[in-house]
């Protein structure tokens, strides 16, 4: 009777904790997302602070002006497809960090298409009101395609 008394603990602990990316989380990353396929830079600049980091999955480090220059060409695609999964949401003192998979295809004129596979963390803090990703790092960041 006490084993299945705990494995029924254990199977109702599981299941409570089987979705562990809050809501709030998930719009946020959804409105990301459009902002993504859409090919608005403008607005995906406006979710990263003045002084964010992103670090590479090969250990390099850059500022949020040298991460743009890194990634505006993808804003310049044709169309871009994403598909993203949040993995998990953890929260370190006023920091919340973001687990993720992503897979992008942009498909360029005259050039190609492209593949990215990125898979990473990315910390977002409230600042003034507005939450914002404050550093980003890499695991894994793997192309095909197009330069």
């Amino acid at each position: 009777m006490k084993t299945l008394t705990c494995l029924a603990l254990i199977l109702l602990f599981c299941f409570a904790n089987a979705d562990r990316v809050p809501a709030e989380w998930k719009a946020r990353y959804a409105a990301e997302k459009k902002l993504v396929v859409a090919r608005d830079l403008a607005g995906y600049k406006a979710l990263v602070s003045d002084d964010y980091v992103y670090v590479l999955a090969d250990g390099r480090k850059l500022n949020k002006k040298q991460t743009f220059v890194e990634i505006e060409q993808m804003f310049k695609a044709k169309k871009i497809t994403m598909d993203e999964t949040l993995t998990s949401v953890v929260k370190h003192g006023n920091i919340y960090d973001v687990a993720f998979d992503a897979k992008l295809t942009m498909e360029f004129a005259g050039s190609g298409t492209m593949h990215y596979h990125e898979i990473g963390i990315d910390s977002w803090k409230n600042i003034h009101g507005k939450w914002l990703i404050v550093r980003t790092v890499d695991k894994v960041a793997d192309q095909t395609g197009p330069k």
